[in-house]
């Protein structure tokens, strides 16, 4: 009989985020998400200079790429350019447009940028295959900017598709600017394979 350090440990089913602050930081602090509010709630309470999440965890609990140990959501970051193509600000009629494109791509959570804003899809189970949260992940920028399409905003696939990437909270202060957003629930967890 296996003593039980010679068993193997379950693999995790639990959601978690990774949670931080300052911008050269490394180090996470995982938080388990159970549904949407937990992650509306996790991220609209995460203040403070350079106050940052990812859905992403590493080994160690430090943020490197080699690190990757999974992720439990997809999140594409919007960005909006004006008519000279400069990233800028849109108004809040622009910003609503963002908003009907994302809820008819079935996201799970919105929130606003100074600069446009963070369309989420949370996982129903965690995902610990690269590629495929690769190949998801580029598949929403694509259908992202379909959706969007002449409206100014595009995702940022530099940052959507990045294993390491941080983003700042929606009530982040960044730059001596506090960030007043809020996330917004607008749909359902997702299963990998509906958005493959």
């Amino acid at each position: 009989m296996a003593s039980l350090h010679d068993q193997a440990a379950p693999a995790t089913t639990e959601l978690h985020i990774s949670l931080g602050c300052g911008r050269r930081s490394t180090a996470a602090t995982r938080r388990v998400v159970i549904q949407a509010t937990d992650l509306a709630d996790a991220l609209n309470g995460h203040r403070g200079t350079d106050a940052w999440w990812s859905c992403h965890i590493w080994d160690g609990d430090q943020r490197r790429g080699e690190a990757w140990a999974g992720t439990c959501a997809f999140v594409v970051d919007i960005d909006y350019h004006d008519g000279n193509g400069k990233h800028t600000a849109p108004t809040e009629e622009r910003r609503t447009l963002v908003e009907v494109a994302v809820r008819a791509l079935a996201a799970t959570a919105l929130h606003q940028t100074p600069r446009g804003a963070r369309a989420i899809w949370l996982l129903r189970a965690p995902c610990d295959s690269r590629g495929a949260w690769l190949a998801a992940s580029t598949h929403l920028c694509n259908r992202t900017d379909h959706e969007l399409q002449g409206t100014g905003f595009r995702s940022d696939r530099a940052a959507s598709c990045d294993v390491a990437r941080i983003f700042w909270t929606p009530r982040a202060t960044v730059d001596d600017v506090e960030r007043d957003a809020e996330v917004l629930i607008i749909g359902e967890s997702v299963d990998l394979s509906t958005v493959q």
